[in-house]
């Protein structure tokens, strides 16, 4: 029997790993799609953008005068 907090259904260790291997595939896949096609990456935003760029530029962006 599951778990329940407040009535709401806890999910097993199972379903939250099989959430993350979900989730990570489908970055992998976005991040493949937007780095062979840039201007689909700088269409989707800044965020996305930020992402595929070095940190060390990323955090130049920001940087405090």
């Amino acid at each position: 029997m599951r778990d329940e907090h407040y009535g709401i259904p806890v999910p097993t260790a199972e379903q939250l790993q099989q959430r993350w291997e979900q989730s990570l595939a489908q970055f992998e896949m976005w991040t493949q799609i937007w780095r062979e096609n840039p201007q689909l990456a700088k269409q989707a935003g800044a965020r996305v953008e930020e992402l595929l760029m070095p940190l060390a530029q990323v955090q130049a962006r920001y940087a405090k005068p």
